[in-house]
């Protein structure tokens, strides 16, 4: 708690996490957040518009690049442990072939498999929310697509 407490209340928990670290997440407000049109208008003359090329996600591809991930490990938010997607059939990766191809279309991913799980590790330098480190936990299929998409080994 703030005043060096200990509190086994998880809606105070809650409320210390957050009140220690909002100032970090969410340093910016919607009004102040950069604009667009002002950086537009400023840089106007070194904008380029490049059409981008877009090849296909396929099944194929998206099993050599699960090849590529280690095995081991936890699974993902998604349920998904790299061991499982090494070992799904060609139908399934075609099915999430055509999802990434959908994003990468419209560029809108689905709100369930945007959500990461946050956990506060400690540091060592006591319990207050600030001696620790966040961890995220994210979800493995996305992982897999973005790694796809933009062609990282």
């Amino acid at each position: 708690t703030a005043d060096g407490g200990v509190t086994a209340n998880l809606r105070k928990m809650d409320e210390v996490v957050r009140d220690a670290w909002s100032g970090i997440f969410s340093a910016r407000t919607p009004e102040d957040e950069p604009q667009y049109e002002r950086f537009a208008q400023r840089y106007r003359d070194l904008i380029k518009k490049t059409p981008m090329t877009r090849t296909p996600i396929t099944a194929e591809r998206l099993r050599e690049v699960v090849k590529k991930k280690p095995e081991k490990g936890a699974c993902g938010v998604d349920g998904w442990r790299m061991s499982e997607l090494k070992r799904l059939p060609v139908s399934i990766l075609k099915a999430f072939a055509d999802l990434f191809n959908l994003i990468e279309e419209t560029g809108q991913w689905p709100r369930q498999i945007t959500t990461a799980l946050v956990s506060l590790i400690p540091k060592g330098e006591g319990s207050a929310p600030l001696n620790h480190r966040h961890h995220s936990d994210q979800h493995h299929l996305p992982l897999v697509g973005v790694y796809e998409a933009e062609g990282c080994p």
